[in-house]
């Protein structure tokens, strides 16, 4: 919702209803801000081994191409709570044991969103917060930004369809629980005449589950 991004200004004011989330210079606003991005009910089960994670971002309307360097670092907490508008609400986390480097290209089109405009690898970031022995299914994740330069993204105060999104690659562990009465019922490989019912000519095979 919309207080999943939020900015902490240099003095520790919270700001939940921007809509856009500087990244992280605001002149407006006392300079180098702290921003909090928080990503709720997260299908990973506890210890999933992680293969990728990044942030992507859309660019708003201003264009960032100022030096820009921010570190990017998880809370570390087993479900994250929601941002509020008590002083210093993101700063005075707890921070993760690793955090990563960005420096951003710049951001010269409105409205863009390419790989200019994700981060790098944040895996060792959210594997440290699965593995936490509190994680369950369906927690939450917060990742705090501090740094210098500015790169102005949409907030979801603005569009939540181009707001930060949280992309994640997973291996879930192999099941030790063999199946029953499970077979294969047909089965079409090389299959280059015959159509299925949306006409299409896949290679294709059918399982019958007989529980």
């Amino acid at each position: 919702n919309g207080n999943d991004d939020a900015e902490e200004f240099p003095d520790g004011t919270m700001y939940l209803n921007s809509t856009d989330i500087e990244l992280v210079n605001d002149p407006n606003n006392g300079g180098n801000q702290t921003v909090g991005l928080r990503f709720t009910d997260l299908p990973f089960p506890p210890g999933v081994v992680v293969l990728e994670a990044y942030l992507h971002f859309t660019s708003d309307e201003e264009i960032s191409n100022s030096f820009s360097s921010v570190d990017i670092s998880a809370e570390a907490s087993d479900n994250a709570s929601g941002f509020e508008m008590a002083d210093f609400n993101i700063s005075s986390r707890d921070l993760s044991e690793v955090s990563v480097g960005w420096n951003a290209d710049s951001w010269t089109i409105p409205w863009a969103k390419s790989e200019k405009h994700r981060t790098p690898d944040l895996k060792t970031l959210v594997q440290e917060t699965v593995n936490r022995p509190g994680w369950e299914y369906n927690n939450a994740i917060v990742f705090i930004i501090t740094g210098i330069g500015n790169r102005s993204s949409v907030a979801h105060d603005y569009d939540p369809r181009r707001a930060a999104e949280l992309v994640v690659k997973m291996a879930y562990p192999q099941t030790d629980t063999v199946l029953q009465n499970v077979y294969i019922n047909e089965i079409m490989s090389s299959n280059s005449i015959i159509a299925d019912e949306f006409n299409e000519t896949d290679d294709w095979f059918e399982i019958y589950n007989e529980n």
